[in-house]
């Protein structure tokens, strides 16, 4: 059941036998898992049903290394980043959970089998099809003609697809579920602000948390389980830090180390020998018209040849009238709406609007009727896979949110190898597309300098943070997710990501959460 924990009583105590901080995906999935169970599951909840202002608020904090927007990447309320995920899902390679010379600190220390099991239950909890990734049997089945993949005759490049979750925001999937639930209990408006840690340092107590209007609570449990996200997790972990100095699980400095992020680069431009509709490849089109959508990469093999790390590229169409001031008005006028912000400088932008109705009239019917006669160019979108690096790190700032708390401090960093891996795929790309006599890659010339392009975006994955080692001078948790020198904290989340590959996290982060659950499940039987 849910419960507004603005209504509880001043210094209430919550009493359970396993506490959940966090529901996002992987908190949603412990507690479907555990319902039923006839253990006491409490789900803490510092957002409430939708997104706030002020709650988002509590997100903010300092940026030290590449840029990056902490308060927007994230969704504080009830379902967490699923309530602004795309859907794509996609389990990592095998390739992903092993160690690779060529990539500093990769590999997993449990095997992509030992998630085998996990990974087709995920593909339940996201409603899409387990190990249904073949791209033939997927375009008979839809029957759509100009969904073809590209005709490359070469095997350095392949096509890959990605499922896409038709119902996205797992909190809504599951809430009828979790309401209806005798022994699991959702608190809203509860912000945990601190992890208590008994004397001799070895298990958790209590969890401290305060109600959005301010009423302190205690939650009392046997285990606790930290779902925060990638970001959240790492800061709660240092800001509870009276037992233990540098913060929970941090006796090595590790927690906060190795964070990860998907850079998200555009670059590179598309030319077509022949005459080829790459919808197949455009998340613009896909993501409103399609179960699957597709991207290219490199092999496997082709891939440990070069020693490059991942990269997946989607080909988006572009048309006219795409960056022209009435355009990008209405799209920054989408993105104020999406996070809930009123719009800036509305006279001057209903007046650059009116000035640019050819471009946005352009624009809206290419892009809303997918009209060949309106056709700019097209271009790819890359998502590559960072380099696990020690100093790329989520830290404390000296500076407090409203409710006394550190503000959360990011050094997202980014090697050189993710330039190298972007510059060399693309050639291998260019490569394979004239031998087959498709056409030809438009390579950006700062990559051939050994540069990124000025902008680099990013996806909101957040990994890497409280990354797994069985050895607690490389890592912040166990193999089973539990937190180095305590015997009853665990983490859920892309947090405990060693390396991460290039697809979305969601449907792995899920199969741990899934595994998790069955391993407490054993152990508290």
């Amino acid at each position: 059941m849910f419960v507004n924990a603005q209504k509880l009583d001043k210094n209430h105590t919550i009493e359970a036998d396993i506490c959940i901080v966090g529901a996002g995906a992987a908190g949603i999935t412990l507690g479907r898992e555990l319902d039923g169970s006839g253990k006491k599951i409490c789900i803490l909840e510092g957002g409430g049903n939708y997104r706030r202002g002020k709650s988002q608020s509590l997100y903010d904090g300092d940026i030290l290394g590449q840029h990056y927007e902490l308060s927007t990447t994230r969704s504080r309320y009830y379902g967490g980043s699923t309530n602004c995920w795309g859907g794509f899902c996609r389990p990592l390679s095998e390739q992903d959970f092993l160690p690779r010379s060529w990539v500093d600190n990769s590999g997993w220390p449990i095997n992509h089998s030992d998630l085998d099991l996990y990974y087709r239950r995920a593909h339940e909890v996201c409603g899409i099809r387990s190990g249904d990734y073949d791209i033939a049997a997927w375009l008979k089945e839809l029957n759509d003609d100009h969904l073809q993949p590209l005709p490359i005759a070469g095997n350095q490049v392949t096509t890959e697809i990605s499922q896409l979750a038709p119902q996205r925001r797992l909190g809504e999937k599951y809430r009828k579920q979790l309401n209806n639930s005798q022994n699991v209990t959702i608190y809203l408006h509860i912000n945990t602000t601190h992890i208590q840690a008994d004397e001799g340092g070895k298990n958790i107590q209590h969890v401290k948390a305060i109600t959005a209007n301010g009423r302190r609570i205690q939650v009392k449990a046997t285990t606790f389980i930290l779902a925060t996200g990638g970001i959240e997790n790492a800061r709660m972990l240092l800001l509870s830090d009276d037992v233990h100095k540098n913060g929970l699980g941090n006796a090595n400095d590790m927690v906060g180390r190795y964070f990860m992020e998907h850079p998200k680069i555009i670059s590179g431009k598309v030319h077509f020998d022949r005459p080829f509709n790459p919808d197949f490849y455009d998340a613009g089109y896909c993501y409103f018209q399609a179960p699957i959508i597709a991207s290219l990469s490199l092999s496997d093999k082709a891939r440990g040849e070069n020693k490059l790390l991942g990269c997946k590229s989607y080909i988006e169409t572009m048309y006219m009238g795409e960056g022209s001031p009435g355009v990008e008005v209405i799209r920054n006028a989408y993105l104020d709406l999406r996070a809930q912000t009123l719009p800036k400088n509305v006279v001057k932008n209903a007046w650059l609007t009116l000035k640019d109705l050819p471009n946005i009239y352009k624009f809206i019917v290419g892009k809303r009727f997918r009209s060949a006669r309106f056709v700019d160019h097209y271009r790819l979108v890359n998502i590559l896979e960072p380099e696990p690096t020690r100093e790329s790190r989520v830290c404390l700032s000296k500076d407090h949110d409203r409710l006394g708390l550190r503000k959360v401090a990011l050094d997202w960093r980014i090697n050189t190898s993710v330039a190298t891996t972007l510059l060399q795929t693309q050639k291998i790309i260019d490569e394979e597309m004239r031998n087959s006599g498709v056409g030809r890659l438009e390579i950006d010339p700062a990559l051939e300098q050994g540069k990124l392009p000025e902008t680099v975006d990013w996806v909101w994955h957040h990994m890497g943070a409280t990354r797994m080692d069985p050895d607690p001078k490389k890592g912040v948790v166990d193999t089973d997710c539990k937190v180095h020198g305590l015997n009853n904290l665990y983490v859920a989340g892309s947090s405990v990501f060693p390396t991460c590959g290039y697809d979305t996290p969601t449907i792995t982060l899920i199969a741990l959460a899934l595994r998790l659950a069955d391993r407490l499940q054993n152990r508290t039987n």
